[in-house]
């Protein structure tokens, strides 16, 4: 559970005084959980005893993890496991990460992102001391790196990006070879009118063609590595697509072995329960994803259309996705 704070996000009552009983803040802004609060224990340094019964509450319900953004006071009982944010998009450029300007996200195909964002967590532990506190607290389990980034519609706006930003670069390179340096192809599928590659490599206007919008859908893939945390060094750590496997081999081969097998157990009902609730031919569609098939052979598999397929694809990715990935991932892993 997360947003376990004294504090919740105030309510500017400037524009409408007459909503509100008594006198108003001197910044005009109403904190009503610290307000109430502060009625409940009868004054102001309640906090102590607030997490006394925060943490046996928590204990009541089964809730047995702190989630992102709880007070560091709160945090700091050392009670609890938990998790730590690091900072967000401007925090982190701050930090020297590089990121995109007209989409609120990294630049992650410049060289420098994944050297910066490795030294985020050391950075902020020289920080903040809750931060380096953690590195050493076996009850902290994991930090978080921004919140609700909005994925989906990350690669949209890539031309507007400044021209040396990585990102754009990259895209450019990739539809390049995709279309054959032929811009004609691409002005076929994007619906426009570009006299050459230069004159694409100069524009900063997003095509409104749904295939432009169809390759920046495919190259946002590209655009989501995996961030972990390096056991042996505590550093954050980008895990390429590839090496998604011999990370989870790397993660299960530091498991206790009946651990090991209670967390297979657990995946595999988790992952039958969701193929179960799927129609028939989803179901084979699900199948045919797992062996890589590719959307042209599965749509004549499964009678599914080919723009079937991929807007299924995108819920699957926002839904169990990954349930299907750990499930593919894990058949090598059962036997040892």
């Amino acid at each position: 559970i997360d947003v376990l704070q004294t504090s919740s996000d105030a309510v500017d009552g400037r524009r409408h005084p007459e909503w509100f009983a008594g006198a108003m803040p001197a910044d005009g802004r109403y904190d009503f959980n610290r307000m109430n609060l502060r009625r409940k224990y009868g004054r102001d340094d309640f906090e102590q005893e607030f997490f006394v019964d925060l943490q046996r509450r928590l204990r009541a319900w089964g809730v047995n993890t702190i989630g992102n953004w709880a007070t560091a006071a709160f945090v700091e009982t050392r009670k609890v496991p938990y998790v730590l944010s690091l900072g967000e998009v401007s925090s982190l450029k701050r930090l020297g990460v590089p990121t995109l300007t007209a989409t609120r996200f990294y630049d992650v195909f410049s060289p420098a992102f994944e050297e910066t964002m490795g030294r985020v967590l050391a950075r902020c532990a020289a920080e903040r001391p809750v931060v380096a506190a953690s590195l050493t607290d076996p009850l902290c389990i994991g930090y978080f790196i921004d919140n609700e980034l909005r994925f989906g519609s990350l690669a949209q706006k890539v031309l507007e990006e400044p021209r040396g930003t990585a990102t754009r670069a990259e895209f450019l390179r990739r539809v390049r070879t995709q279309y054959g340096a032929d811009i004609a192809a691409l002005n076929r599928a994007w619906e426009t009118q570009y006299a050459d590659w230069a004159a694409l490599e100069a524009s900063s206007t997003t095509p409104a063609g749904r295939g432009f919008r169809r390759d920046a859908s495919s190259f946002e893939a590209a655009m989501e590595p995996m961030v972990s945390k390096d056991p042996e060094t505590g550093n954050l750590v980008m895990v390429d697509a590839e090496d998604e496997e011999a990370s989870i081999e790397k993660f299960f081969g530091g498991l206790d072995r009946e651990y090991r097998r209670e967390l297979l157990k657990q995946w595999r009902k988790k992952f039958r329960a969701a193929f179960r609730g799927l129609p028939r031919k989803w179901q084979e569609f699900v199948r045919l994803l797992e062996k890589s098939t590719s959307q042209k052979e599965i749509s004549v598999a499964t009678g599914i259309s080919r723009k079937g397929c991929f807007l299924r694809r995108k819920r699957l990715e926002q839904t169990f996705w990954w349930l299907l990935r750990e499930h593919r991932n894990i058949k090598a892993l059962e036997v040892k």
